[in-house]
Parts: C-alpha cells; sequence; structure tokens
C-alpha cells in the first residue's frame, strides 16, 4: 500500500525532509539495519521482551519499553507515560547535527512507532511531514501520540532549539 507522498521501505515507510530521513520499521525489519554515525534509533519494545538488535553499534539510541495499549486497557499492560515522552523528546532535541536518519522501530512497526514518527515529523521536523499520507493512515497509537504531544506542548515547543533540519 503506497500512501501519497511516502515511500514505502521494505515492510516499513520512510520520510524525508530537509537533510533528514525518518523511517519507521517492525523489529524483524530494523534489526537487519547497519548504522553510521549519521543515524539515530528510537526502539520500542514490550516489557517483556528482549530484541536482537545490535545496541552497541548505535552511537545514539533509546530504548523504551511500554506496550501497545490505549487508556483504556491499563490493566492490561505497561502504558506509555509522560516520563517515557519527556525522555525521548529530549533525547531527539539533543541529537547531533550530523543526525540525518532516524529509524524508529516497534514489534509489528505500526502502532508505536508510527505514532512517534507522526509526532516527530508534526511537531521537530515538519519538512518530513506528510499530510496526505498521515490523513489515511490511522493505525497509529493514538495514546503514544498525543501524551507526546501534550508533553510537547507543556515543557518543550517554546524551547525547541533545533527547529527542522
Amino acid at each position: 500500500m503506497i500512501l501519497d507522498g511516502s515511500e514505502m521501505n521494505g515492510s516499513g515507510w520512510q520520510f524525508t525532509g530537509k537533510n533528514l530521513k525518518i523511517d519507521f520499521f517492525p523489529l524483524l525489519e530494523a534489526e537487519h539495519i547497519i548504522p553510521n554515525n549519521n543515524m539515530a534509533l528510537i526502539s520500542i519494545n514490550d516489557p517483556d521482551m528482549s530484541n536482537h538488535i545490535p545496541y552497541e553499534f548505535w552511537a545514539h539510541k533509546i530504548t523504551l519499553k511500554f506496550h501497545d495499549i490505549d487508556t483504556g486497557e491499563k490493566d492490561k499492560g505497561i502504558l506509555f507515560k509522560k516520563s517515557m515522552a519527556r525522555e525521548l523528546i529530549q533525547f531527539v532535541l539533543d541529537l547531533p547535527p550530523n543526525i540525518n536518519y532516524i529509524v524508529i522501530h516497534c514489534f509489528a512497526g505500526i502502532c508505536r512507532s508510527g505514532a512517534v514518527a507522526r509526532f516527530l515529523q508534526k511537531h521537530i521536523y515538519p519538512s518530513c511531514f506528510n499530510e496526505t499520507f498521515w490523513m489515511k493512515y490511522m493505525i497509529y497509537n493514538r495514546m503514544v501520540y498525543t501524551t507526546l504531544e501534550n508533553v510537547w506542548v507543556e515543557e518543550f515547543m517554546d524551547k525547541n532549539p533545533r527547529g527542522d533540519k
């Protein structure tokens, strides 16, 4: 399925903006990416799951562990919290200027990673944002996206030294 303006990259989605590319993938595909010093990894896993990404080769990486659930399902696992959103946003804002590729993965490469990719594109790297794609791609985790957006507005929006690349 190709949605206007994005490119399918294997089983993930790729967005290119000014000097930056953002991809979101399933775990099985992300495990095979060979990083370089211009790449950053946002790794999202279930709390009880380990993965086989060779993290030692990633100079810039963050790992978050939470379940792919919404607030109505909080008794079914660990929710994405404001503290996680804060940590993720700060990680991205602190990336060195040479980073030109952000790889995001979760288990299926659909909901959690999609929410993070949408947030980054809309609020931190708007040259990567593709309105048409996101109007059609409705399966991202809205609780993750809303939490990121709320923390962004409450704590970071006026302090973004980075702007778009």
